[in-house]
C-alpha cells in the first residue's frame, strides 16, 4: 500500500472509507479502476482503537464482504494514511500532508456523522467543520481537479413544491450560525426551528453546503445530495449493507416484531437510493470534468447534484410496510411482525401504541423483575427506547413526500418491489445476522400439526407426520434450508401452475427430508399442502418407508410406464389430473449411490401425457454423512427394536436447496429434461466444512491445501459450503469415508479446469462426461490469483488421482484375465477399486473404446491387445508433476 503517483497520474483522496457509503465508493473505484485515469486511492483514516491505521484498514474495511469479489491484491491500489478531519491540516504529519497535497488530483469526502439525533455541536464538528478542514487541504493541492462532498437531500425544508438542485436558504449567514454553535450561544432547538429542519444531521449538512460553497475559492466542488441510502442493487452483490442507521433501523424493528405502530402518513412517498447507484454517481461526478485553468471558471465547475429516486419512482409508506411485514412473516428472525396502525398521533395511535408497545413491555419488565433477571429487564428498556426513537425521528419523513427534481434520473430502470425484497434480504443477512440461505428448520409442533389436520388424511397425516419428524430429527438435529433459493424459484413459477417437486435421489432419505421440509414450512411453496406422492416400487419394499408412504396414500409405480398394471395406471392418471402438487420419489439407476444420475423417464413421460402444463422444482439434499441403510427400518421409530443412541444425529449437518423452476409439457424433450434436472440437483449440492476437513486432513501437509483455501476456491466457482455439525462419533465416521464420498458435492466445480489441465487423459475425460451436466459445470473463476496456481494444480491431482487409479486397476485386472478370446465374467469386486461405481464407469469406458465387448448376459470378450491396454493404463495414470495448460490461462 505504498504506490506513488507520477506527475501525469491521477490520485484520489478518499475520506470516510470505513463508513457504509465510503466502502461502496472505494469498491467502485477499485473494481472499475481500468475505466478511470487514476493510479491509486489515498484513504485517510482515524486510528480509532487501533495502534496502527493499517490494522484498522485490514480489519474494518478490507475484511468487509463489500470487497470479497475483487481481484486478489486489490489492497495494493490503496495507500492508507492516519489523520483526523477535525484537526489542523486534517491531523496529518507535515511530510504526509505535503505528499498528499502534491499527489492528489481528486478528493471524495464521504466522512461525517449519520445519526439524526446527535448534539448539534457534535454533528457540526463531524459534518461541517471537518469538511472545511478538508477544503483547506484541497486549496493546497496544485493538481486538484475536483472535490466531491457528500451532503443530504433533506437539507431543504419540506415543501409541497418541487425541490431543485440549488442551495437552500438559511435564516442567517452560515458563518454566524457556525460561531453560534461553537460558542453555544443559541439552543439547538431554536436553530433547528428557525431553519425549518428536523434534526441536527440535516442542519449540519446544510451549513456545510453554504460554507464550502462560500469558501471554495479556486476549488471546483460538487455537492452530492443522497436521500435514504440502502442496500446495493447489483454491486458488489445484491443486498450488501452494513449500516443500521436511518431506514435500516425502521426495517429491523418491524422485522423482528418490535414496532407495530408508526407515526406517519400511509400515502407518503419515501425516497430510497441503492448504495451502489449512489457510489457510481459519486465516481461519475468525480471525473466529470477536466481541471480548471482559471478562477473565473469556478462557478461553471461547481454544482449540486441530487442522488435520489424521485417522487415518480419512490416507495409509499403503506406499500413498504406491507411488503416488509410479508417478507419477515415468511423469513422469521424474531417475533411475528405486524403493523397495527399507521397515522397521526391521535386517539387511535395512542390506543394501539399502548396495546402493542407499552402494555407488553410493562408485563415483560415486571415478570423479569419478579424473576430477578435484571439483564432481561434492561433489554426491555432498550427495546422501549428503540421503538420510541423511531416514532420521534421518522414522522418528518413518513408524513411528507419530498418532490426532488434531479437533473439526471438514475433509478428509472429499478423495479421497486424486487429492490425492496433485495433490501430486506440484505438487512436480514448482514444486519440481523440471519442468513436466508441457511435457515434452521425449526417449527412449533402445533403449527405443523395444524397443517396436517387440514390436509387430506386428517389424523393419519398428523400421526405419520409426527413419526417422520421424530425419526428425521434423530438422524440429524441440524437441518437447514436455503430459503432464498426457494423464493427465487417461486418468483419464476407462473401463478396456478401445477408443481412437480423432484428431490435429489442420492439416497432414500432425500425425498423424506424434502417432505419433512414442506411439512414444517408450507409457506415456502404456496399451495403445497397435502401433495400427491408418486413413488417408484422400490420405496414400497423399503422397511419403514414403504409403510409410511402407504399411509400417505402414495401411488407406487414400476420404473417403466410399460410395466403399469391397470389399477396402477388408473391411480397414476387420477393423481396427475388432480389439482394438487406432485411430489415424486423417483428411482434412478444407481439409487443410493451418492451420485447425480438422470431420473428414469417413465413417470416424466406419464406426466407429459396429461393435458396440464407442469413446472418442475428440483430440490437437492446434502449432508455431512450418507444416511444409514436402516434409518427408517422397523426399529427406527416405526416399531420393532430400537437403534442404538450412538446413531442419533449421525448424518451431521443436512442442507436443502431448491433449483430453478422449469416449465414442461407434451412438447418438452424428455432426455433434455432429465439432464436438466440432474444438472440442477448437482449445481445445488452443498459441501460441508466437515467434508472439506476430512478431505484435506488425508492429504500430505506439503500440498498447502487447508479448509479455508478450499472453501474459498469452491465459493469462487459458484459453489456453496455450510458449517458442519459433528459429534465426536460422527466425525470419526466421516474420516472413514472414501474420498469420492467427501468430494462428490463439489468436484464438478473443477471439471473444466481438470479437462484443461489434462485433456488427453481418457479416464478424466470419460468420468467427467458421465458425471457432469451443463447447469452444474462451473466456468473458470472470474478472478484468478497466480499465487494459488500451484495449490490448484495439487487439488486437481488429489481430486482425480483415486478416480484414475480405479480406471487403471480395472484395465490391469482385465489384462490379467487368461481367457482373452472367450466370453468372461468380469468381477469388479476383485479389482481392488476404492469405489465400485467408479469401477463400473471404468468398465463402461473400456466398452466405449471397444477394448471389451459385452454379450448382453453379463459376459464380455476382451478384444484389445496387451499393448492397447498398456497404452490405456499409461494414458490414464495420473502423475502429480504432469504438464499443465492452466499456467497459460492467466495470460
Amino acid at each position: 500500500m505504498s504506490v506513488l503517483c507520477s506527475e501525469s497520474d491521477h490520485c484520489i483522496l478518499l475520506t470516510g472509507g470505513a463508513g457504509f457509503i465510503g466502502k461502496a465508493v472505494l469498491e467502485t473505484l477499485v473494481r472499475r479502476w481500468k475505466e478511470w485515469p487514476f493510479t491509486k486511492v489515498t484513504l485517510l483514516l482515524r486510528k480509532g482503537e487501533y495502534e496502527d491505521v493499517n490494522a484498522r484498514f485490514e480489519k474494518e474495511i478490507a475484511a468487509s464482504p463489500c470487497f470479497s469479489l475483487l481481484e486478489g491484491g486489490w489492497e495494493k491500489k490503496v495507500r492508507v494514511v492516519a489523520g483526523d478531519l477535525t484537526q489542523h491540516k486534517c491531523g496529518l504529519g507535515l511530510a504526509t500532508y505535503e505528499s498528499v497535497a502534491q499527489e492528489t488530483t481528486h478528493i471524495v469526502n464521504c466522512a461525517g456523522a449519520v445519526k439524526f439525533d446527535l448534539p448539534l455541536e457534535e454533528a457540526v464538528t463531524s459534518n461541517t467543520t471537518a469538511a472545511l478542514k478538508l477544503l483547506d487541504l484541497a486549496k493546497d493541492c496544485p493538481r486538484l481537479q475536483r472535490m466531491v462532498c457528500l451532503s443530504s437531500a433533506y437539507v431543504t425544508p419540506w415543501t409541497p413544491k418541487p425541490m431543485r438542485e440549488v442551495l437552500s436558504p438559511l435564516p442567517r449567514r452560515a458563518t454566524d450560525m457556525l460561531k453560534d454553535v461553537q460558542k453555544s450561544r443559541i439552543p439547538s432547538e431554536t436553530l433547528l426551528e428557525s431553519a425549518g429542519l428536523p434534526n441536527t444531521f440535516t442542519l449540519s449538512k446544510s451549513m456545510m453546503e453554504h460554507l464550502v460553497m462560500e469558501r471554495r475559492e479556486n476549488v471546483s466542488v460538487t455537492l452530492i445530495r443522497p436521500s435514504f441510502v440502502s442496500a446495493s442493487h447489483n454491486d458488489p452483490f445484491p443486498g450488501w449493507i452494513d449500516s443500521r442507521s436511518a431506514l435500516s433501523g425502521l426495517m429491523i424493528t418491524v422485522g423482528v416484531g418490535l414496532l407495530h405502530v408508526l407515526d406517519g402518513n400511509p400515502e407518503a412517498i419515501l425516497d430510497i437510493i441503492p448504495v451502489d447507484i449512489l457510489s457510481e454517481q459519486i465516481v461519475e461526478e468525480t471525473f466529470k470534468s477536466k481541471r480548471r485553468d482559471s478562477a473565473e471558471s469556478v462557478e461553471s465547475h461547481s454544482s449540486i447534484v441530487y442522488a435520489v429516486t424521485g417522487k415518480k419512482y419512490g416507495y409509499h409508506v403503506r406499500g413498504l410496510l406491507g411488503q416488509l411485514v410479508e417478507y419477515f412473516s415468511s423469513h422469521h428472525v424474531g417475533s411475528s411482525p405486524s403493523i397495527a396502525f399507521v397515522g397521526d398521533r391521535n386517539y387511535s395511535y395512542h390506543y394501539h401504541d399502548y396495546l402493542k408497545h407499552e402494555l407488553p413491555s410493562k408485563i415483560s419488565r415486571k415478570w423479569y423483575q419478579l424473576c430477578g433477571e435484571a439483564e432481561k429487564s434492561q433489554q426491555i428498556d432498550f427495546m422501549d427506547r428503540t421503538v420510541q426513537s423511531i416514532n420521534e425521528i421518522f414522522p418528518y419523513f413518513t408524513h411528507h413526500t419530498f418532490d426532488f427534481r434531479p437533473g439526471v434520473e438514475v433509478t428509472q430502470d429499478l423495479d421497486p418491489h424486487e429492490y425492496l425484497d433485495t433490501v430486506f434480504r440484505g438487512v436480514q443477512r448482514h444486519l440481523m445476522g440471519s442468513d436466508p440461505t441457511q435457515v434452521p428448520l425449526t417449527r412449533r409442533m402445533s403449527q405443523s400439526a395444524s397443517w396436517l389436520r387440514k390436509a387430506e388424511g386428517g389424523l393419519a397425516w398428523e400421526n405419520t407426520g409426527h413419526i417422520l419428524r421424530t425419526r428425521l430429527l434423530k438422524v440429524s438435529c441440524n437441518i437447514t434450508f436455503d430459503q432464498e433459493s426457494f423464493d427465487l424459484a417461486i418468483e419464476e413459477t407462473p401463478q396456478n401452475a401445477r408443481l412437480v417437486i423432484i428431490p435429489s435421489h442420492t439416497s432414500y432419505l432425500d425425498p423424506m427430508m424434502v417432505y419433512h421440509l414442506l411439512l414444517e414450512k408450507p409457506e415456502l411453496i404456496p399451495g403445497i399442502r397435502s401433495p400427491r406422492i408418486i413413488a417408484s416400487n422400490q420405496f414400497a419394499d423399503k422397511p419403514g418407508i414403504g409403510w409410511w408412504l402407504s399411509s400417505m396414500s402414495a401411488v407406487f409405480l414400476p420404473l417403466g410406464r410399460s410395466d403399469l398394471q391397470a389399477d396402477q395406471d388408473d391411480q397414476f392418471r387420477t393423481a396427475i389430473t388432480s389439482d394438487k402438487p406432485l411430489l415424486l420419489f423417483l428411482e434412478g439407476k444407481g439409487f443410493r449411490s451418492q451420485r447425480f444420475i438422470p431420473p428414469r423417464e417413465g413417470i416424466l413421460r406419464g406426466l407429459q401425457e396429461a393435458s396440464d402444463r407442469f413446472v418442475v422444482l428440483p430440490i437437492s439434499v446434502s449432508s455431512d454423512l450418507p444416511p444409514p441403510e436402516n434409518a427408517f427400518s422397523l426399529g427406527s421409530g416405526f416399531g420393532g427394536p430400537n437403534r442404538s443412541p450412538s446413531s442419533y444425529g449421525q448424518l451431521g449437518k443436512v442442507h436443502i436447496r431448491c433449483g430453478e423452476a422449469m416449465p414442461f409439457d407434451a412438447s418438452t424433450d424428455t432426455d433434455s429434461l432429465r439432464a436438466w434436472i440432474s444438472g440442477q440437483l448437482q449445481a445445488c449440492a452443498t459441501a460441508t466444512t466437515g467434508q472439506l476437513k476430512a478431505f484435506t486432513d488425508r492429504l500430505p501437509p506439503a500440498t498447502g491445501l487447508d479448509v479455508a483455501w478450499l472453501r474459498a476456491a469452491i465459493e469462487n466457482r459458484g459453489g456453496m459450503v455450510v458449517e458442519s455439525s459433528l459429534s465426536d462419533q460422527t466425525e470419526k465416521e466421516l474420516r472413514k469415508l472414501p474420498t469420492h464420498r467427501l468430494i462428490h458435492n463439489w468436484q464438478h466445480l473443477f471439471f473444466v479446469e481438470s479437462l484443461l489441465q489434462r485433456p488427453e487423459n481418457p479416464a478424466i475425460g470419460h468420468f467427467i462426461e458421465e458425471n457432469s451436466f451443463a447447469d452444474a459445470m462451473a466456468p473458470l473463476p472470474l478472478t484468478r490469483d497466480s499465487r494459488d496456481q500451484e495449490r490448484l494444480e495439487r487439488l486437481l491431482y488429489h481430486i482425480f488421482e483415486p478416480i484414475c487409479a480405479d480406471y487403471v486397476k480395472v484395465a490391469e485386472y482385465i489384462k490379467g484375465l487368461q481367457k482373452r478370446s472367450e466370453w468372461v465374467a468380469i468381477d469388479l469386486m476383485k479389482t481392488g477399486c476404492e469405489d465400485y461405481l467408479t469401477a463400473q464407469s471404468a468398465l463402461r469406458c473400456l466398452v466405449t473404446e471397444d477394448y471389451v465387448l459385452p454379450d448382453g448376459d453379463g459376459g464380455y470378450m476382451i478384444s484389445a491387445s496387451d499393448e492397447e491396454l498398456d497404452a490405456f493404463v499409461m494414458a490414464s495414470r495420473l502423475e502429480e508433476s504432469g504438464a499443465s495448460e492452466l499456467m497459460e490461462l492467466d495470460s
